[in-house]
């Protein structure tokens, strides 16, 4: 239900497309082992539990008819690790998830003259963080406390005779960073991303550019020789 640059990408490129081909996912570190570092950055435009986690997860969701332009919608989803009919990562820790997420959000579009369309949105989500194990010593487990889900996001579009220009917001708070300050040394927690982008469409034909800028610190990684770590 979200206004956002990604929503206007034409074709497989944007922000929305091959983009994610061309980000770096991982780096190499420590004689030149290489670990997956998606934890530690917003790849995406999108919200936690779509941006970190499988968007397909088992949900219920409700959708209110059109009153007056604005449309609102509610989900909820028992487990984002959970994406099938069996058990799956259904336990008290894992590398990462959330339990019990509420979304929400809704879309308002309104004509502001015969050639000018306004839309504007919102969504926001909450829910429980697993805590998140990793190995070390033997085989020996430690538990980590993460922060709670608490995510939201806001955009606006303009529309003028084929032409549409969009921007958003988003801002992850410290959902899913680590709560021990001791291992993150000073480290600001917190995850936000910003959109913007322009799309023309004629006909059947369309063209689009679009920027996305995001920031992140205090996820949670671990590597090859089960270590954790954390970084900006």
């Amino acid at each position: 239900m979200k206004v956002s640059a990604d929503k206007i990408a034409r074709a497989t490129g944007g922000i929305n497309g091959d983009f994610l081909d061309w980000v770096p996912r991982s780096a190499s570190y420590f004689n030149d082992f290489s670990t997956d570092l998606s934890e530690l950055f917003i790849n995406s435009p999108y919200l936690p539990r779509i941006g970190q986690y499988i968007k397909e997860s088992n949900k219920i969701t409700y959708y209110s008819p059109m009153l007056n332009g604005i449309t609102f919608g509610i989900s909820y989803t028992p487990d984002a690790n959970n994406i099938g009919t069996t058990y799956f990562e259904n336990n008290t820790f894992s590398q990462s998830g959330y339990r019990n997420v509420f979304e929400g959000g809704f879309v308002y579009s309104t004509p502001l003259s015969e050639d000018i369309r306004l839309s504007l949105s919102g969504t926001a989500q909450i829910g429980s963080a697993k805590s998140f194990a990793y190995q070390r010593n033997k085989g020996r487990w430690q538990i980590l406390d993460v922060n709670n889900l608490v995510a939201w996001e806001g955009g606006i579009e303009c529309e003028y005779k084929g032409v549409a220009v969009v921007g958003s917001y988003g801002d992850w708070g410290k959902s899913g960073t680590l709560k021990d300050k001791k291992l993150i040394s000073g480290m600001l927690k917190q995850g936000r991303f910003w959109t913007v982008g322009a799309a023309y469409t004629y006909g059947k034909l369309g063209v689009s550019i679009t920027y996305m800028l995001s920031h992140r610190a205090g996820g949670v990684i671990y590597d090859k020789n089960t270590q954790a770590l954390v970084g900006r």
